[in-house]
């Protein structure tokens, strides 16, 4: 069986690495092309956590394999038709290449090289630019380099805590389950509600309205493109705000789905469900919400997504009234592993 072999320290790994090994599938000279995650050099993470983060890139399951090199690795294809495939993206990294090629073949044995150039909008990407971005929590760059899944592994570390994006239909009580939550538990809350409400001012004044609602309804993409940017970099300095000091975070947000909240803050949600929510939103005088609610996916809907995506999902059935053993429940439910 010929193997395309790609070594590497992957911490983490991002979507240069996956498009190096994308290349070596669409070559077709390989049966099977293994990403081999290494821990020569020191690390941010383990060996066993770097090869989770590239299991969550989209690889061909039929052609891609990741392993691991040495204790805890498979390691079936050491006794294949061994090619060692690297990626460049310029002629330094080429002419380090040199040293890496003589590091492995004096390890391996291996003597068969195959280089793949990065695309152009990865030449400048690199684990350590990456690294870098998660310690100053750059939302917009993560987003664009790795993998929600990724993104969780990288925020939590730099936060010292879990991280969950918390969805569901307005007036399911979200706000109430996580006041409640945070009474009995280390638990840090950022609503996106009232920092957007920070930005009510801009809208006004960008759109030359007072009628930020119907805005919302008829202008919503041009809304989102103007208000993205300031939430996001509001979010990372509440974040930041927050480094070392809970257990868990939650982000509150009822149309984190709509808005691919997934792909800024990562790949946990709890997802807060009431079946009443239109009587309450009439209870609460806020029917306008309804027309909103509307376009937040349900609980099924969004139970689907996630399973397709990846993404591990919490339930908290809201129906029932709310008690400290049922809080302390939920907590111990965010926080396992």
């Amino acid at each position: 069986m010929k193997v395309a072999l790609y070594p590497g320290n992957f911490d983490p790994f991002h979507h240069g690495h996956a498009h190096i090994v994308n290349e070596a599938v669409k070559c077709g000279d390989y049966d099977k092309v293994v990403v081999c995650v290494t821990g020569i050099r020191d690390s941010w993470f383990d060996v066993a956590v770097k090869a989770e983060m590239a299991r969550s890139y989209d690889l061909d399951p039929d052609k891609v394999e990741v392993d691991i090199w040495g204790p805890g690795g498979n390691m079936w294809w050491a006794q294949e038709d061994i090619t060692i495939v690297r990626g460049y993206r310029n002629q330094h990294d080429l002419d380090f290449e040199e040293e890496v090629r003589t590091a492995i073949t004096e390890q391996t044995g291996y003597t068969e090289f195959r280089y793949f150039k990065a695309d152009c909008n990865e030449r400048r990407l690199s684990s350590t630019k990456v690294r870098k971005a998660a310690e100053t929590l750059d939302l917009a760059y993560l987003k664009e380099v790795v993998t929600p899944q990724v993104i969780t592994v990288l925020m939590e570390r730099t936060l010292k805590a879990k991280l969950y994006v918390v969805c569901g239909r307005p007036a399911s009580g979200k706000s109430t389950v996580l006041r409640e939550v945070a009474k009995v538990a280390n638990v840090g809350i950022i609503k996106v509600d009232e920092v957007v409400a920070d930005f009510k001012q801009l809208l006004r004044e960008k759109f030359k309205t007072e009628d930020l609602v119907e805005l919302v309804k008829t202008r919503e993409k041009e809304v989102a493109a103007f208000q993205g940017p300031l939430l996001l970099s509001r979010i990372s300095e509440l974040l930041l705000s927050m480094v070392g000091q809970y257990d868990v975070i939650l982000l509150e947000c009822a149309y984190a789905l709509k808005y691919q909240f997934d792909q800024y803050f990562g790949a946990r949600m709890l997802f807060v469900d009431c079946t009443d929510f239109k009587g309450r939103n009439l209870k609460r005088g806020t029917p306008q919400h309804i027309h909103f609610a509307k376009t937040i996916p349900s609980y099924q809907d969004t139970k689907l997504f996630c399973n397709e995506n990846g993404i591990e999902l919490k339930y908290f059935d809201n129906n029932d009234p709310i008690t400290e053993v049922k809080m302390l429940d939920l907590f111990a439910l965010l926080s396992e592993d």
